[in-house]
Parts: structure tokens; sequence; C-alpha cells
């Protein structure tokens, strides 16, 4: 469960650095994928859900995006990406979103099939209830940042908050993690 949420955490906090068009993730996400997958297979073989198997093949393939994506923009190749080819860039970021949302929603249903671990078994559903925030105000964000983009900033403001109220419920649960007595 801790690297689980380290995971998130390095996910959901990004930090970076922009010179001209090279731009450098001071943590870059694909570390947080590494954590989350390691934290995916500790439950796995725990056999508490098999949502964390479903979900660590998805991390896989996020771990895979962001690896590349880390090292195109430490060069410099995103802004070429983003202006010479901008309906594949669109395109691939849905997808992106779509599949981190998979992923988290997978890894949350895994919590709930396995709420009787936890010392407040109803820290799953709070749990479940600011994902549904976030997969909803991400997905308005990337939306208006097509449409208009200075209204896109209010909603990542709202969801930085959102994201930090997931990881103090993650936290929670987490603490709450009891491990099951053979």
């Amino acid at each position: 469960m801790r690297r689980i949420f380290i995971g998130f955490l390095l996910i959901f906090l990004n930090f970076n650095l922009q010179f001209g068009n090279i731009v450098i993730d001071c943590i870059p996400n694909f570390i947080g994928y590494i954590y989350l997958i390691q934290g995916l297979r500790e439950l796995e073989k725990g056999e508490y859900s098999s949502y964390f198997t479903n979900a660590i093949v998805i991390a896989k393939g996020l771990f895979f995006y962001e690896t590349i994506t880390f090292f195109s923009s430490l060069f410099g190749f995103t802004t070429f990406i983003n202006t010479n080819y901008l309906l594949i860039a669109t395109i691939v970021g849905i997808i992106y979103i779509l599949a981190s949302l998979y992923c988290s929603y997978l890894i949350i249903q895994g919590f709930i099939e396995m709420r009787n671990n936890f010392q407040d078994p109803y820290e799953t559903d709070k749990l479940y209830t600011i994902w549904k925030a976030i997969a909803i105000i991400q997905i308005v964000a990337f939306l208006l940042l097509m449409l208009m983009p200075t209204g896109s900033i209010i909603c990542y403001v709202i969801l930085f908050i959102i994201n930090i109220m997931f990881l103090v419920s993650l936290n929670r649960l987490k603490n709450g993690f009891e491990e099951p007595k053979l």
C-alpha cells in the first residue's frame, strides 16, 4: 500500500522547469508508475482482487508512455510534435487521460473489494467519490484547454486541490490497512 501511495504522489505532483522548447520534469511521472506497479504487484501476490492484475497491465502502458514523453520533452521533441502533429498529439492525450483514469478506477475497485482489510472500510467510498470528481474535472479541463485555454487554468487549480484530497484519503486507507491473519 505504501508504494501505491508514493506512486500516486509522484504522478499527481508534477513540477517541471522549462527552457525554451526543453521541459525538464523534476519528478518524472514514470518513476511514480514504477512505484505504483510495485505496490500493485504486492497486492496481486496477496490475491486480494483481480482488479490489481488488470491495473498492472494499464500501469505498464502508462509507464511506457511517460518514459517516452519524459525523454522527448527533455530533448525538445514534444514542442515539435505538438506543433506539427496537433491532431495526433490531441488523440494521444485523450487516450492517456482515459487510460490513467481507468487504471486508478481499477485500483480503487480493488480497494473496495478488499474493504474488510481496512480499519475504516468506508474510506474506500470516500476515495471513489473523490476519484469521480477527478475524472469529471480532468475531462472538463482537457476540453476547456482546447476551446478556451484560460478557462482550463481554473479547472487545473481545482484538480490540484482534489488530487490532494485523493492523496489524503489514500493515505488514511494505507495507514488503516491490515494484513489478513492466517
